[in-house]
């Protein structure tokens, strides 16, 4: 089997009506399934865990995909992660992109549309699933409607969809996509009827099997871990507070979009400027919330020198109880983005409300100073005036 001929089908409720015999599916060629299992919020395929086990059973590789509608995003994520816990591990997940209904998320602009597509993606890593997460779209809205830098920077792959007489014998489109869906009618044996078919451009059993994702410590008496269904309002009211005091402790930009795993606190931030003392045995546990960058900039060192100390291959993936070695990089001069005390070098993982913690300042200071209009998205490599 050639790497970059890898053949799949993305299938959904109207495809298992039609009739799916997998192990036909897997004699014909077909080397994964990515299955719909949400849509919108309160909507999970009907078929999900059919299309998925009857896949697996057959000897697929199997994915699975959300359908992104124009509502509370943070929902949605949440209704994503809900209906495909327990039936992994996936090969990997994706993020529709499309309008169901005309203008409803394509009138939302490029910088919203990316926004969303980012915060589902965080949302997934955050629960722990290491696989490739695609952003699915067509080809037009690719060019115009989504921001594919800043979705790659952030960690996302790219399948784009887009159809002609071209197929995967006389096409290649690795150059810009990740996983192409070249037809919406193609035929394939054991499925009763038209299907949506992809060649994808790197060993799909290559990619790392999830694992169970990792139990979130016990948060601390002065903070709370987000689970599924809670609301800013509704953790505020539970604490005695009220949101708006919790978005501007926390830095949230958006009370509506907060994220299963985040950790909120509910007082003051401690003094940045002061790194945690290293362990005795040089070791840092990473904690619900964590980044990389952050980690490394508390014991003045770099995102980079904790992972290969550590062997992380993708620093935007960390879990919280994982136990990072700081011998030899604990007290290390700070790097030169740091030093300057005028700008800071966005890395990945990092949150505008972080970097503002850190300079003992505000987010919306830091949004202001250097024209971010949307303090939720900010990219690796991005250079950030510190006032």
């Amino acid at each position: 089997m050639e790497v970059d001929n890898y053949r799949g089908i993305d299938i959904y409720n109207g495809t298992y009506d039609r009739g799916i015999d997998f192990p036909r599916v897997k004699n014909a060629g077909i080397d994964y399934a990515v299955v719909k299992a949400t849509e919108g919020v309160d909507y999970t395929d009907p078929s999900f865990a059919a299309n998925v086990n009857g896949a697996r059973a057959a000897g697929l590789d199997v994915g699975a995909y959300h359908l992104m509608r124009a509502t509370p995003i943070d929902r949605q994520a949440e209704d994503f992660l809900a209906a495909i816990s327990g039936h992994g591990p996936y090969s990997m997940l994706a993020i529709d992109v499309e309008d169901v209904k005309p203008g409803e998320v394509s009138g939302l602009g490029k910088e919203a549309i990316t926004a969303d597509i980012i915060a589902i993606y965080k949302a997934i890593r955050t629960a722990g699933y290491p696989c490739d997460v695609y952003a699915y779209a067509s080809a037009s809205w690719l060019r115009n409607l989504i921001d594919v830098a800043a979705c790659r920077l952030a960690g996302l792959k790219i399948w784009g969809a887009a159809y002609s007489s071209d197929t995967p014998e006389n096409t290649d489109h690795s150059g810009e996509w990740d996983m192409w869906q070249w037809c919406s009618d193609g035929r394939v044996d054991g499925i009763g009827g038209k299907a949506d078919c992809d060649v994808c451009y790197a060993d799909v059993q290559t990619v790392h099997p999830v694992s169970t994702p990792a139990e979130i410590p016990s948060p601390a008496p002065d903070s709370y871990v987000v689970k599924a269904g809670d609301t800013l309002s509704g953790i505020a009211e539970a604490h005695g507070t009220t949101y708006q005091k919790l978005a501007d402790v926390n830095g949230i930009a958006d009370p509506n979009l907060i994220h299963v795993g985040q950790v909120i606190r509910f007082g003051p931030f401690p003094d940045s400027a002061a790194p945690e003392p290293a362990t005795s045995e040089q070791t840092y546990t990473v904690q619900p919330g964590d980044t990389l960058s952050g980690i490394a900039s508390r014991y003045g060192t770099t995102y980079q020198a904790l992972a290969a100390l550590n062997g992380i291959a993708d620093p935007n993936l960390i879990r919280a109880g994982q136990k990072l070695q700081l011998a030899g990089v604990a007290h290390a001069a700070p790097s030169a983005s740091v030093q300057s005390g005028r700008t800071y070098t966005v890395q990945p993982g990092d949150t505008l409300s972080g970097i503002a913690a850190r300079y003992a300042t505000t987010y919306q200071h830091l949004a202001a100073v250097n024209g971010i209009e949307n303090p939720s998205l900010i990219y690796p490599g991005e250079k950030i005036i510190i006032e």
